[in-house]
């Protein structure tokens, strides 16, 4: 076996995809609370006790039935994937001996390392979507609770890598470079006012006025039909200079 073939796949933002080499690691595989397990063990990347591990997944169970479940979901991990998984008597941790890959940790890795904003382009592709995605686990409320905290974490990063690369891009003056980042805010925080705002700037500096209005019209009328709310001040004032005729056009630098 290759060095590949045992290369441990995590992508987690986004619909989640677990792979060890060619096998995809499915639930009907591991079970789910097994692929729960890996995902938590593997993000956390700390060691943590047996008895605190079952009362994540199995929390609704008697700790002794609880312990059991945790040590079957162990076992078959183990079985497909033995080179990553260390299990002491008392404790589990994610420690991997051979080469392995966690989207969630490349992500935060390069928003850590950036110091001139064109790394964020590369991470914000690796935000697929939000953290597990559809990913649904009966009876585990503490693992949900977990996985919400990550997910708005990891959704505020993308979203704040997003809003640095839209800044940089009209400091620059580069409208198109600005109109894909905000389409990309969009697509991941539809109800986020200020990428709307955004968007209509864009669009009307880069004459597209009527699309500007449009992106107004629309956003409008979602707010009212699934909120029953009016945008702010400050959107209803972007738009009237637009309807105005009364943002310039920009031409790049």
């Amino acid at each position: 076996m290759t060095a590949q073939d045992r290369q441990l796949e995590l992508l987690l933002l986004g619909k989640p995809s677990l792979t060890y080499g060619s096998q995809p690691l499915t639930a009907e595989l591991v079970s789910a609370k097994g692929q729960a397990l890996l995902i938590y063990l593997a993000v956390t990347g700390q060691r943590h006790s047996r008895s605190a591990l079952a009362g994540l997944l199995w929390g609704d169970m008697p700790e002794e039935s609880a312990r059991a479940n945790l040590r079957l979901a162990l076992s078959k991990l183990r079985k497909f994937i033995p080179d990553y998984l260390e299990a002491t008597r008392l404790e589990i941790v994610f420690k991997p001996q051979h080469a392995y890959r966690l989207d969630v940790a490349e992500f935060e890795k390069l928003l850590k390392t950036d110091h001139s904003g064109g790394l964020d382009v590369h991470a914000v592709a690796l935000y697929r979507g939000d953290f597990l995605e559809d990913f649904i686990l009966p009876n585990a409320p503490e693992f949900d609770f977990w996985a919400a905290a990550q997910r708005e974490r990891l959704h505020q990063l993308a979203v704040n890598a997003l809003l640095k690369q839209i800044l940089a891009a009209e400091e620059t003056r580069n409208v198109q470079e600005g109109l894909a980042a905000a389409r990309r805010l969009l697509h991941i925080d539809p109800w986020h006012e200020n990428g709307h705002r955004t968007m209509m700037r864009l669009l009307s500096a880069d004459g597209q006025r009527n699309a500007a209005l449009t992106q107004y019209e629309t956003f409008s009328s979602v707010l009212a039909e699934e909120l029953g709310i009016e945008p702010d001040a400050e959107t209803k004032a972007l738009y009237a200079q637009i309807r105005e005729n009364k943002i310039p056009q920009v031409s790049p630098v």
